[in-house]
């Protein structure tokens, strides 16, 4: 079943590359935490890993602890049961008909969970109530749709 619901993604700092990316990993393993999906970009010197983990408050205590520069971002998350090429530009034709402008976006595999898709936008709580009418339209039928609506899940 398709879900979509507001959460929060770290934005993780890396001045020194692949080194901080190793120890930034090798701590989250120790730690045991989970993390859900993530991507990354290079923001000039630094390099930014944006991470979807479970406890995102705690976790983020735990790396500014271990001396990481990171921060809490609200997000939109879409799980999908499966890929399906092209759905990604239906979540976001959906959100600029709204008038929601998307302000980044990333698609991660979860196996055996299936996709999740990440939005960032200008207004997040409007674009959970847009995307969960949505997945109940014959557009999304099928494999994304549901038979019934998808809740709105806040974590404060």
């Amino acid at each position: 079943m398709t879900t979509v619901r507001k959460d929060f993604e770290l934005a993780i700092r890396l001045e020194d590359g692949d080194k901080g990316t190793k120890n930034l990993f090798s701590l989250l393993s120790e730690q045991s935490i989970r993390v859900r999906c993530y991507s990354s970009y290079n923001d000039w010197d630094q390099l930014v890993i944006l991470a979807i983990v479970d406890d995102p408050k705690h976790i983020q205590s735990v790396l500014q602890a271990a001396g990481y520069s990171c921060q809490l971002e609200d997000v939109i998350i879409i799980s999908l049961p499966s890929y399906r090429p092209g759905i990604i530009a239906s979540f976001g034709w959906l959100l600029s008909q709204s008038g929601i402008n998307i302000l980044c976006s990333h698609l991660a595999n979860i196996v055996p969970d299936g996709f999740c898709v990440v939005f960032k936008t200008t207004n997040n709580q409007q674009a959970v109530q847009v995307l969960n009418a949505a997945i109940c339209t014959p557009l999304f039928s099928g494999e994304y749709g549901s038979s019934h609506a998808a809740t709105e899940e806040i974590h404060v």
